[in-house]
């Protein structure tokens, strides 16, 4: 049975290939490859992973099967683009 938990900086390498299937899934039939791959580039990593897990502006949860990561929910707190009108504005993003 799959659980939920914070993810710790251990997960990072898991997550970035997670997270990167899982966009190029969703996005890849409206983008280009090329632009595709400049996105993943720059968004995925494990160094990426490392410093969005350790950043304390930035919640993230992994939910893991025993063997593997079946999905996972960021949500990043902080500053808006001037377009969010809100008063506490949170960006989240989730795969399961």
């Amino acid at each position: 049975m799959p659980t939920a938990r914070r993810a710790e900086p251990i997960d990072a390498a898991r997550l970035a290939a997670l997270a990167e299937r899982t966009f190029r899934a969703a996005f890849a039939s409206s983008n280009t490859r090329e632009n595709m791959d400049a996105h993943c580039a720059s968004a995925y990593g494990e160094t990426i992973q490392v410093s969005e897990i350790t950043n304390p502006g930035i919640e993230t949860f992994v939910c893991d099967d025993g063997t593997e990561l079946v999905g996972y929910a960021q949500l990043r707190w902080g500053t808006a683009p001037p377009c969010v009108l809100a008063a506490r504005p949170a960006e989240s993003s989730a795969y399961m």
